[in-house]
């Protein structure tokens, strides 16, 4: 059996191993040019996780010769005659593959929105994947980072969804290690024209080493902070379990607060509530953004009904804005 996945199913694939402890490794395998229908909806049937997703409603497969094209309900064909290497997604059953992760970047520039692209693109460069329904998400190695990413895109000249995904992928950070330290990031950092702050990129789980008298307070060995600022020295940290309101937590964090001040490290801490705050997260944001040394604009409408697209889309919590075709593609 050899079957490719692609697009969506491929993610799913991805998805499903990468949950499983397996990370991709180059196969050296050409996508194939024919593959058995009957085996691949032998297999869909088996795949628990495998379920047909919008836009298409079906599997997608891809080959890499036009005559062979299914007409399967069940499962949608794309041609593909690119060189591009298959990678193996699943340890078992042994002859599934899905493309590179530069190609399936681009195929799904082809179909996701903007703003979902740009949080695959963290999630393929993070330490977690989400499940395939994305019911929850679990930690692991990171697929790939976003220099490997951005060569690999840079190969495909002329495919379509090209420039979306490199469009997408200067929004993209490596080492996050949550979807809520994905949105996070991205709320502060997308552009003020898609509903950003427009803030410089932090390092993402920046680890440093503690001085002595730091390592003294808490007795770490190394901290690992969210969203750091080194010229700054800026720490921002994402609460979001009960464990920072345990007594447990509270006295930890406390130790661990101490000494980062002790190495002149500033902590400034986002809840999950703040963040689904509105009004609450600006505030935060403002904070942030002066203790970077950034200066915001003041506020005008437009970015207000793009910020609220924003939360909107991310969180996915509040009341969707009347306002229609607001851009998140954009680049100036």
């Amino acid at each position: 059996m050899t079957i490719c996945l692609s697009h969506i199913s491929a993610l799913q694939a991805l998805r499903e191993a990468r949950s499983k402890g397996c990370r991709p490794k180059e196969a050296g395998k050409r996508i194939p040019k024919s593959t058995s229908i009957r085996e691949v909806e032998a297999f869909v049937a088996k795949a628990g996780f495998l379920r047909p997703l919008p836009p298409e409603e079906k599997v997608s497969i891809l080959v890499s010769s036009q005559s062979s094209r299914s007409k399967s309900t069940k499962t949608i064909t794309h041609v593909c005659a690119n060189s591009a290497v298959a990678a193996i997604a699943l340890a078992k059953p042994r002859g599934v593959f899905i493309p590179n992760l530069g190609f399936l970047f681009v195929q799904l520039a082809q179909c996701a929105p903007f703003l979902t692209l740009i949080e695959i693109g963290y999630e393929l460069c993070g330490s977690y994947t989400l499940l395939p329904d994305e019911s929850t998400f679990v930690q692991c190695e990171p697929a790939t980072n976003h220099n490997h990413l951005a060569k690999e895109i840079r190969a495909f000249r002329g495919m379509r969804g090209r420039e979306i995904a490199t469009r997408a992928l200067q929004f993209v950070a490596d080492n996050s290690a949550s979807p809520m330290e994905t949105k996070l990031t991205m709320f502060l950092c997308l552009k003020r024209t898609m509903g950003g702050y427009g803030l410089p990129f932090p390092k993402l789980n920046f680890p440093i080493e503690p001085t002595s008298a730091a390592r003294k307070a808490a007795h770490k060995q190394r901290y690992v902070l969210d969203l750091y600022w080194p010229k700054r020295k800026i720490d921002v940290e994402y609460d979001s379990d009960s464990y920072h309101a345990s007594s447990e937590g509270i006295a930890s964090d406390a130790q661990r607060r101490n000494a980062l001040q002790l190495m002149g490290v500033t902590v400034i801490t986002v809840t999950r509530g703040q963040l689904y705050n509105a009004a609450s997260f600006d505030r935060t944001a403002r904070i942030i953004a002066a203790s970077i040394g950034v200066r915001l604009p003041k506020t005008s409408q437009r970015w207000i009904s793009q910020n609220q697209m924003l939360r909107y889309v991310l969180l996915k919590n509040e009341t969707k804005p009347s306002e229609k075709g607001i851009r998140h593609n954009a680049t100036d």
